[in-house]
């Protein structure tokens, strides 16, 4: 019997030596300094508006995802993932209006580059002015398809200019 009532003793000892080191350790993996948590802002919520253009079947570009570029409460840019289906190299100007509660701008910016093809493209978008994330009640984004653009950008150029010589 004596044998059995160590046996006991010894597995709750050994047992209460593995909750208290799990313990310790849980509490470390948890521990977070104050100065490592940014602050929260104070909205609770903003709308976000995405935007669809189609000039045709086979042309269409549509907003799928805006992420505000927070450092502390500024926001100083955005990402924007958007979708493009283009039958033809085209200018695509993609435009992120910051809006407060009244339905002032205050903030914007914009992108335009050369597109071709189809697909998922996230771009990033610097805004102006740099804005506090309490004041943003709507984000929009609006998009436009544009004329016809040249890939290398090289422009359109002829045998001559290529060549250097008058033929």
């Amino acid at each position: 019997m004596k044998r059995g009532r160590r046996l006991t003793f010894f597995l709750i000892f050994s047992l209460i030596i593995l909750f208290a080191f799990i313990s310790v350790y849980e509490a470390y993996s948890v521990y977070i300094t104050i100065s490592t948590v940014e602050p929260l802002p104070f909205r609770s919520n903003i709308q976000y508006y995405f935007s669809k253009v189609r000039q045709a079947a086979s042309r269409w570009a549509e907003v799928r995802g805006i992420q505000l570029v927070i450092s502390g409460s500024q926001i100083s840019s955005v990402d924007v993932t958007w979708y493009r289906t283009l039958n033809q190299d085209r200018y695509i100007t993609i435009s992120i209006t910051l809006k407060d509660d009244s339905g002032q701008v205050i903030s914007s910016g914009q992108h335009t580059d050369c597109y071709d093809g189809s697909g998922l493209l996230t771009t990033g978008i610097d805004l102006s002015p740099i804005v506090d994330i309490d004041k943003v009640a709507r984000v929009e984004s609006s998009l436009s398809i544009g004329e016809r653009c040249d890939l290398l950008g090289m422009g359109s150029l002829d045998v001559e200019e290529l060549s250097g010589e008058e033929l």
